[in-house]
């Protein structure tokens, strides 16, 4: 810009520098696995922060973005079968939610399919909790419980058919209890009509195959005396007569 002074010189001359401050933008990107703590607070979800920074000029030359990532809300565990289940029935036990889980590993170890499944199937015989540590797709470690409440059962632990036919045609061939999940015979006898034991079993064995002593026997009716211990720990005895046929 030129100037006149007095007397109509040009003796002065004046620069004036116009500048435009832009907007700068900034970002950032702050991650955790159950919370973030940022600028102060603690945040337990995802959540996108704006803010617009003043430069010392008054201008909002800044625009703040942060992008807050929680990368795992944790975890809990869902039962197949509704609770409580009767003594001697499963449940599966999943891993919620749904995901590609890692180093898993299930706790206790014990009537429980497998330990490292993410959804292995469970058949307590008493109220138990069972506790999952586990690794999600994020890389977060996570971790739940769950009471598997379990009540005795209502049902016969076994049942006994009322004849059979040992004659090796692989159907029929084998007098045994026909035993409910987890129960277990304590003793199992048979008698012939004269009274005498012609097998003895105690604990879970094969069945009697319809011979004494390596010899087929007849034809007939025969009694039996059976005792089973349930998956609730309860004991049922049973006084019955079987068929055999040829």
């Amino acid at each position: 810009t030129l100037k006149t002074i007095a007397g109509g010189c040009d003796s002065v001359i004046t620069t004036i520098d116009l500048r435009v401050i832009t907007t700068q933008p900034a970002s950032g990107t702050h991650t955790g696995c159950s919370q973030v703590v940022f600028g102060g607070h603690t945040y337990t979800s995802s959540t996108i922060l704006t803010d617009t920074l003043r430069s010392a000029l008054g201008c909002d030359s800044i625009i703040s973005t942060d992008t807050i990532i929680v990368a795992s809300s944790g975890a809990s565990i869902v039962s197949s079968a509704l609770l409580p289940i009767q003594a001697g029935d499963s449940t599966q036990l999943s891993i919620s939610p749904a995901g590609s889980y890692q180093n898993v590993v299930w706790t206790p170890t014990t009537h429980i399919s497998n330990a490292n499944a993410a959804s292995p199937y469970v058949s307590p015989p008493a109220t138990t909790t069972y506790t999952v540590s586990a690794e999600d797709s994020n890389h977060c470690a996570v971790s739940a419980s769950i009471i598997v409440s379990v009540t005795p059962s209502t049902a016969t632990p076994f049942a006994m058919p009322t004849a059979f036919s040992p004659n090796g045609d692989g159907h029929n061939d084998i007098f045994e209890p026909i035993l409910r999940p987890g129960a277990e015979v304590l003793l199992f006898h048979i008698y012939n009509r004269w009274g005498e034991k012609i097998y003895d079993q105690e604990g879970n064995g094969s069945g009697w195959d319809g011979t004494y002593r390596g010899v087929a026997q007849p034809m007939g009716v025969y009694t039996y005396f059976i005792t089973v211990r349930s998956a609730s720990n309860v004991q049922e005895s049973k006084q019955g007569n079987v068929t055999l046929l040829r």
